[in-house]
């Protein structure tokens, strides 16, 4: 079978981390091609997997246009004619069984798999609480133009909730972390990784795009005035840099934390090419968004290196952390209870590790990537089924063919 993924951004955050899994799982089994909009690192880890890379540079994603810039959407009609062009070349040469759709605001793989008689599959990834008006009108399009639904949690499973939602096939699917990411990172980098930013006593963490009100970094700074005097050794580190674009967030959560006297206590180490050593140089890691994630794949990665795992309770990171097990669930927005769950964890090396433990079992129970492969390959078949297929010739392609 062979699978066209449709993908943006070219940098590895959380989405770009699934994909890879996922194409690591599914490699063996399928012919896979994904569409980027640039090079890049994933692009290279792609290609690492064997995995065929075709660019796009103007594949299109729907963004939030910035403050008065509104009027860049009427722009958004001519670059989707562009980009179906060439999406719909793409499909014709690289001939896929399925072209899955790995980002909610990208329509134009949906519109180009209908246009060339391809089943679509929609990868849900992202929650719209933002904008619900928008979004509850996008939804059907999303209905429409979709064989199949995957959603990432089932907080964003709920977004088609509102009305008769019973009949579309949404398939909830865990992201899932392979056995490297429950091996604690090399000792000499963990090591250096603390040097660099002088943790010589213990550290909470955060490890995500900086973006405040919305991840909730500067949540983590407040209740890090509320420990300072407590927990003088403590350091509270950010890792993650800011959307292009959005460098003024950054700035702002340093004036914050000059403004209530724990800037000596935050540090600010911005991306990093090795998530795994950051996390295993953390002590507690902390989810502290404030509008709800619709997943968070650092709560899994922590948890599988059994990091004790502080967050909140509105988003798919509730939904593995085990609360009072593998961590605490605390409410979002509020400083004080991220702080006591916090001490909680920094008063007791022995609850650390008990929760540690636990949380890998869990994750190794439940958000495998082994198990997220085998669930959406079933779903492939899935999918095939109910589209209709002949076989073309003796190599074992598909015609699709739509049955009335």
């Amino acid at each position: 079978m062979r699978i066209l993924f449709i993908h943006s951004p070219p940098d590895i955050y959380g989405a770009s981390r699934s994909l890879l899994r996922l194409c690591n799982e599914l490699r063996t089994s399928c012919a896979l091609g994904v569409v980027l909009p640039g090079a890049g690192p994933l692009a290279i880890e792609l290609t690492q997997l064997g995995v065929e890379v075709i660019f796009h540079p103007e594949l299109s994603i729907i963004r939030r246009p910035k403050r008065g810039g509104w009027w860049r959407l009427f722009g958004l009609p001519v670059s989707i004619i562009h980009d179906l062009r060439r999406l719909v070349e793409i499909i014709g040469a690289f001939d896929p069984d399925i072209v899955h759709t790995n980002h909610a605001l990208m329509p134009t793989g949906a519109i180009a798999a209908m246009l060339t008689g391809r089943p679509h599959i929609w990868h849900i990834r992202e929650i719209f609480v933002e904008f619900p008006w928008l979004w509850s009108m996008y939804r059907r399009g999303v209905a429409a133009l979709s064989s199949a639904i995957i959603c990432n949690s089932q907080v964003t499973a709920h977004q088609f909730l509102g009305r008769d939602w019973g009949r579309l096939p949404i398939k909830v699917i865990y992201n899932g972390v392979s056995g490297v990411h429950f091996e604690a990172g090399a000792p000499e980098k963990v090591a250096a990784f603390r040097a660099r930013y002088q943790l010589s006593g213990r550290s909470v963490g955060v490890v995500g795009r900086v973006k405040l009100k919305t991840k909730g970094q500067e949540i983590l700074v407040r209740a890090a005035a509320l420990l300072a005097k407590e927990f003088p050794d403590v350091r509270f580190v950010c890792v993650g840099d800011t959307y292009p674009g959005n460098e003024d967030h950054l700035t702002g959560l340093r004036r914050l934390a000059t403004e209530i006297g724990v800037a000596d206590r935050l540090v600010v180490a911005g991306d990093v090419d090795d998530v795994i050593t950051a996390i295993s140089a953390l002590d507690v890691v902390v989810m502290p968004s404030v509008h709800p994630g619709p997943f968070g794949n650092v709560v899994m990665e922590a948890m599988a290196q059994g990091k004790p795992v502080v967050a909140t309770s509105n988003g798919g990171g509730s939904g593995q952390v085990a609360d009072g097990v593998t961590g605490f669930r605390v409410p979002p927005g509020d400083a004080g209870a991220l702080s006591r769950a916090i001490r909680a964890l920094l008063s007791s090396p022995e609850l650390r590790t008990q929760m540690g433990l636990a949380g890998a079992r869990r994750v190794a129970e439940i958000f495998s990537a082994r198990r997220c492969g085998n669930d959406v390959l079933a779903l492939y078949g899935d999918v095939s089924d109910a589209w209709g297929y002949e076989h073309a010739n003796r190599s074992g392609r598909f015609q699709w063919i739509r049955h009335p």
